[in-house]
């Protein structure tokens, strides 16, 4: 959303609302951009209670991405602002509670960027991002890497999300053949608590430094900003490598790369790595391929990334690096 949050920027103050219970607003404390005058943290029911009767009405309109607009969320939305906007209403919200709720539809064949400035804008399809309308300015790591460094974030979705994530074997040969194909290279492999099992695997080879779950998310902007190159899947470090122009190698599976990722948006800087089956895009919230699982996670093979070999990520990292 950061295109959007960036517009509103220009005509006004601007707060974030933040329900997730995964902190992940404390990402935005890695950039020296103040894209927010405050952060509402409101993930418990006592901080729910306590904000929408302190902000009643405060606000002139809330905006909802498709992912917050839960029936609580849309609720919530109603009490702290005049006009709530979004481009989606769940099944079976009551009518009376979609008074003052402006519902943008979704448009087909967009990046999901431009999903969320239709919020703002009814007719923005016409708009051709670029990395501008993400760029923001990391805050410098305070960590010291030997010299040249790339970053490597093996694992995606909290490791609870197998169609994304590429088997944990390849990673440990283009980590084995990097450290062989481009010795002055230091990598710098990231990731959160829930993949630490991958540690022992690879701890033994040449020019890595392991920092999976040792890391703060608002640690990884400045971490990633001051790499050569990310290489990694559909995840969040892929979106923070955009922001900070850092090109980047990305493995994808059931997720859209052309909705969601970074290549029509700066393709001389992004890679892209996949294997469009009959059945992709299986994890889009737009229109998803239902024609082999009704959900993701029910995929008998994940074949669109076990089809992926490691000598077609070998040949994106030369090409990129070269």
């Amino acid at each position: 959303m950061v295109p959007l949050i960036k517009a509103l920027k220009e005509r006004g103050k601007v707060d974030a609302i933040s329900t997730s219970s995964f902190k992940s607003h404390e990402i935005f404390e890695g950039y020296e951009d103040s894209l927010f005058d405050n952060i509402l943290d409101m993930e418990g029911g006592v901080s729910w209670l306590k904000y929408s009767a302190r902000f009643k009405k405060t606000y002139d309109v809330v905006y909802l991405d498709y992912f917050a607009a839960t029936r609580k969320n849309l609720t919530l939305a109603r009490m702290l602002g005049k006009q709530v906007r979004t481009n989606h209403i769940p099944d079976g919200y009551p009518n009376l509670l979609k008074r003052r709720v402006i519902h943008s539809p979704p448009i087909e064949d967009v990046h999901e960027g431009i999903q969320y400035l239709s919020l703002l804008d009814e007719k923005p399809t016409k708009l051709k991002l670029t990395s501008e309308h993400f760029a923001l300015k990391p805050i410098l790591s305070t960590r010291s890497f030997e010299g040249d460094y790339i970053t490597i974030q093996p694992g995606s979705g909290n490791n609870i999300a197998p169609w994304k994530c590429w088997p944990f074997e390849n990673w440990q040969k283009i980590i084995e053949w990097i450290s062989l194909e481009y010795p002055s290279l230091h990598m710098v492999v990231l990731g959160d608590g829930s993949e630490t099992e991958m540690v022992s695997a690879i701890e033994h080879i040449e020019n890595v430094e392991i920092l999976i779950g040792q890391t703060e998310i608002q640690e990884l902007p400045g971490i990633i900003s001051g790499a050569k190159l990310h290489i990694g899947q559909d995840s969040s470090m892929l979106h923070i490598a955009g922001t900070t122009s850092t090109r980047s190698v990305t493995i994808w599976g059931g997720s859209d790369p052309d909705f969601y990722g970074w290549t029509k948006i700066d393709p001389k800087n992004h890679f892209t790595i996949q294997q469009k089956l009959d059945c992709h895009p299986c994890s889009r919230w737009l229109n998803p391929n239902t024609s082999k699982v009704d959900f993701p996670r029910m995929c008998p093979d994940f074949m669109c990334l076990h089809e992926i070999k490691v000598s077609d990520v070998q040949q994106a990292i030369m090409e990129v690096i070269h």
